[in-house]
């Protein structure tokens, strides 16, 4: 499963708070070579920037601030300082950035760089990557749940929750989403689904988007009730039946 990298810089803005206004943009050879011209979006600079040509600050990982000029009228970004943040970070194009306004005229900048050759799964909370908490592997099956259902599960998480038990979260999901697609008729089947759908029910109150990993276990729980009744029948026919 390739995951573009469009849908990694979503992700990257699905992390954001909803308070901080944000866009998303993939970058064209007009931005990063000869005009060196970036295009915001205009209905995102007529509701957040000034009404006439000013200065704006873009800030990166590193808190280097680079002084870019505003032009109100094309809603663009241009001069010294946007080509110095684009070749300082070799912004190629089909790149893209994430655009946080924090200040008045100033944006916290996130960069998803392409890579035709292999993208590497990264999962961000809060624009942070917390690719050392979570392994390749898990961050593979957790995008597949992702696209599954056409979200970011951990994008409404509540704010206070602390970066480390997002990612364990997003671990457990994944090891609880693999138990449930590999259950089977044992005796304690029953016992297992109810304690992952009480994690699950935990999650979920501080807005973990696993409703559809708990419907997939509320259907097995049906399924192996009926089971279980159907097999009770069976032996109470059988006892029933036999030869006095």
């Amino acid at each position: 499963m390739d995951i573009s990298t469009r849908q990694r810089a979503q992700q990257m803005s699905a992390s954001l708070s909803p308070a901080s206004p944000h866009f998303v943009k993939e970058l064209r050879r007009s931005h990063v070579s000869r005009r060196f011209r970036f295009s915001i979006p205009k209905g995102f600079s007529h509701s957040y920037l000034p009404d006439h040509n000013s200065q704006v600050v873009l800030v990166d990982d590193n808190d280097d601030q680079y002084e870019t000029s505003y032009t109100f009228d094309t809603s663009s970004l241009s001069g010294p300082g946007w080509r110095d943040f684009s070749t300082s970070h070799a912004l190629m194009e089909q790149d893209y950035l994430v655009f946080e306004l924090v200040d008045d005229c100033k944006f916290k900048m996130y960069i998803v760089k392409h890579n035709p050759v292999e993208e590497d799964y990264s999962i961000f909370v809060a624009g942070e990557s917390i690719n050392e908490e979570v392994n390749l592997n898990c961050r593979v099956k957790y995008y597949e749940l992702c696209s599954s259902q056409d979200t970011i599960l951990h994008s409404t998480v509540l704010e206070f929750v602390h970066i480390k038990v997002v990612a364990g979260m997003i671990i457990e999901t994944t090891r609880i989403a693999d138990c449930v697609r590999e259950i089977t008729g044992t005796s304690d089947a029953v016992e297992k689904l109810e304690a992952r759908d009480d994690v699950l029910e935990n999650f979920e109150r501080i807005g973990m988007k696993v409703r559809f990993v708990r419907a997939r276990i509320a259907q097995l729980l049906v399924a192996l009730q009926q089971v279980e009744n159907m097999r009770r029948a069976g032996i109470i026919r059988e006892v029933a039946s036999a030869p006095w």
